[in-house]
């Protein structure tokens, strides 16, 4: 070969190879700035202010090597803000899209019979997304809870949080996570603090019954934590890590993997609290107190593990956009609480400590979307156990040697569920859809407290639902449940729900729903007498019920970049047979059907976005009218509001975040039963919650660093009373409220593959 055609060979070797490189470089991604996952968009391409091309994303990426320096183009992506810009003569190879206002039309799941956006929701559905719990620093429900409105929190120190909707305490609350109740109720309600909410998409809140649905213990309202799911990505992983002032040591790490048709994934929790005594500052260092009056604390200390693993499917291979879906996951979590007791009298040489294991196994498998275009399905079938171990040492304080203490300081309770509900979904046409299924739910329970050390109560229903759309402007959604239970005479459920479309941006949603709640296995079944106590299950319980009224008006203004949404909210619950234990002789006290009670109220919340400023605020005023006693006249109503302000701000350059999250609690009522069965009020002094937080991130959002102070105001304590069950004393005059001002940080680190 002569030089000369070697030379000619490299003039077009040479072009071939810097024009494939330029237009390798031309392929771009579209992410959301939110969390980087990958967009389907649509480029529209002008010159001279016309219309002159349309390119596509093909497995998320964009030719544009079509379009030449100079031209105007304009990038579309649903629920994202609109991008336009003049094409630069070299274009990056990722590009990121900002969530537009419309993430206030975010999907919902719960009580429905298909997703659907929370504006089209025949029920009105709050959203606390996975954003608010980053910049919050939540790490459990009960952080989280703290700020929301008609949410009432309570502390125990050995039972945990637990909580109260519209008024109605938590074990009326039904609280699910991605479908699956929770169980191991103690003293009625399900610990907060144990309910990890770090893998989570968003948590999603019914107020109101949703009994014809989900059946007992949802009178109130349900809660369904949605976990997060790897979308996209071959390989993801995740890495955090949490600090905060008052002994708070947190670590998770989660992987996830997709291929084809299958997602895995699996994560695992580490929590740790060293305890907390008020006389302790920020950035206390615990040391701990073996032998002297130190070494009980007001908060104890304890350390949580958390476990699971998760297999999704895709079964079938219809081209429907849903699919059908079957998961199959596995839950575990382990908790040790350890309250050292205070040297007791006379010498002060011997201690009681206690120790209170607790183990949760949730399994389930779930298979959920679309078998054919007319024809869904939605079915979930668990088991759960839940499993609390307390355990009673003997102290010396001199030796140190430890020593169990008698049989009945020692106590194990045990639970399981068994869960299959099922229900299959006819979409006859785009305004009428009708829902039938089934729900049986096998619950047993053991323990030396309970009459026969074992019980179990079976509850077997039937529900039926349908929606139908009229002109376009009126949705009607009614609903039935029927069920028959093996201990107790369940009610026949009825529900109906009114959406009304008065105009593009106004609606108005009106319902009715009848809610119960069954008698738990402790309150049929509980048998505890010692020289202190005399207390006896009752088997002729009635369920509670409930008659739940709500009206709300929505409007939805939006002009360029702003949207504003007010909710005008009203409720009345009338409730009835409400289980009380009372004194039934001179010794002895039992479960009995006795009180009734209506709550009602009112709420505004306003929500407000333009570009990167968020904020979130609202009002409501809350009453509640009490009849302890069947021959009593109903007590005089009580009042109390709530108020809550959350303006975020957040700089798209940088990647950083702003936050303050406050809210205001008014005087809460309480009535109070004492030993000798006489009720007294009492009323729980307003206070003021206080968070301001930062957030983060770096390396193209692959790192996350958010820092904060909780509590800002430096609330520990407020004046009140803590009521007793009914058979015990009414408690302190001072109630706990939370630890004082903490600074935390948290470290998050994403490790993402493409597709």
């Amino acid at each position: 070969m002569t030089k000369n055609n070697i030379l000619y060979r490299l003039f077009l070797v040479i072009p071939f190879v810097y024009l494939s490189s330029i237009l390798y470089g031309q392929q771009v991604e579209f992410k959301s700035s939110e969390d980087s996952s990958t967009l389907r968009v649509s480029i529209y391409v002008f010159e001279n202010d016309k219309k002159i091309n349309e390119v596509k994303s093909i497995n998320g990426k964009v030719d544009f090597s079509s379009i030449r320096k100079g031209q105007l183009v304009e990038v579309l992506a649903t629920g994202y803000e609109d991008k336009t810009f003049t094409m630069p003569e070299t274009i990056t190879p990722v590009i990121y899209l900002h969530k537009i206002a419309t993430r206030f039309d975010e999907m919902v799941v719960t009580g429905q019979m298909q997703q659907t956006s929370v504006s089209d929701a025949v029920q009105n559905v709050r959203i606390i997304n996975s954003k608010k719990i980053e910049q919050m620093g939540a790490q459990n429900l009960t952080q989280l809870f703290k700020n929301e409105l008609n949410i009432q929190l309570s502390t125990d120190a050995i039972l945990g949080s637990g909580m109260s909707l519209q008024g109605i305490s938590g074990e009326n609350v039904k609280i699910l996570v991605d479908g699956v109740p929770i169980i191991g109720r103690l003293n009625g309600t399900v610990d907060l603090d144990q309910i990890n909410i770090q893998n989570v998409e968003k948590i999603e809140i019914i107020e109101g019954p949703l009994s014809v649905n989900y059946g007992s213990d949802a009178l109130a309202g349900t809660i369904n934590i949605i976990t997060k799911k790897n979308q996209s990505n071959l390989l993801a992983g995740k890495a955090y890590a949490y600090y905060e002032s008052n002994g708070t040591y947190n670590t998770q790490l989660n992987l996830s993997t997709k291929f084809k048709n299958t997602q895995i994934s699996a994560d695992i929790n580490r929590n740790y609290f060293d305890g907390w005594n008020p006389n302790e500052k920020p950035f206390h260092v615990e040391k701990v107190r073996i032998a002297d009056s130190l070494r009980n604390k007001q908060y104890k200390p304890r350390e949580q593990i958390f476990g699971g693993l998760k297999l999704r499917q895709r079964i079938n291979s219809s081209n429907h956009v849903e699919g059908l879906y079957l998961t199959a996951d596995v839950r575990i979590f382990q908790e040790e609480i350890e309250n050292r007791g205070v040297p007791s009298k006379p010498y002060f040489i011997k201690a009681f400590d206690d120790y209170y294991n607790t183990l949760r196994w949730d399994n389930s498998i779930s298979v959920i979307g679309r078998m054919t275009k007319k024809w869904s399905v939605n079915s979930t079938n668990s088991y759960n156990f839940f499993e609390r171990k307390k355990t009673t040492y003997i102290n010396d304080l001199t030796t140190l040697e430890q020593t169990i203490a008698g049989a009945n300081e020692q106590d194990t309770s045990a639970f399981d569920l068994f869960l299959s509900r099922t229900s299959f979904i006819y979409n006859h046409s785009k305004n009428w859809m009708l829902e039938v299924g089934y729900d049986v739910n096998y619950e047993s329970s053991r323990g030396k407290r309970i009459e026969n050390q074992t019980k179990a109560m079976g509850d077997y229903a039937l529900y039926v639902t349908s929606e139908y759309t009229a002109w376009n402007k009126l949705t009607i959604k009614p609903g039935l449940r029927a069920a028959y239970n093996s201990v107790y005479k369940t009610p026949i459920i009825p529900s109906i729900f009114f959406k009304y479309k008065v105009s593009k941006n106004n609606d108005i949603r009106l319902s009715y729903s009848r809610g119960y709640r069954a008698p738990s296995l402790k309150e049929l079944y509980f048998y505890f007498v010692d020289i202190n106590h005399n207390i006896k299950g009752n088997t002729d319980l009635q369920a509670e019920t409930s008659n739940n009224y709500q009206l709300s008006l929505r409007t939805d203004y939006e002009k360029g970049k702003c949207r504003l949404v007010i909710t005008n909210q009203f409720f009345l619950n009338d409730l009835a047979n409400l289980i009380t234990l009372a004194q039934v002789t001179t010794t002895e006290y039992s479960y009995v059907n006795l009180s009734k009670a209506q709550t009602y109220g009112y709420t505004l919340n306003a929500n407000f976005i333009r570009k990167g400023l968020s904020v979130d605020a609202g009002v409501s005023v809350k009453g509640r009218k009490t009849q302890i006693y069947a021959d009593e006249a109903p007590r005089a109503t009580s009042v109390y509001p709530e108020v809550k302000v959350n303006p975020s701000y957040t700089i798209d350059k940088i990647n950083t975040s702003f936050a303050v999250f406050y809210k205001f609690t008014g005087k809460l009522p309480n009535f109070v039963v004492q030993n000798d069965g006489t009720v007294f009020e009492s009323k729980r002094d307003a206070f003021h919650m206080l968070d301001v937080t930062a957030s983060s991130y770096f390396w193209k959002r692959k790192i996350g660093i958010t820092l904060g102070v909780k509590n800002l105001l430096d609330i520990t304590t407020i004046n009140g009373l803590s009521g007793g069950d009914g058979a015990h004393s009414a408690g302190s005059n001072s109630i706990q409220i939370g630890m004082g001002r903490t600074y935390f940080c948290s470290l998050t680190i994403n490790l993402n593959t493409k597709k």
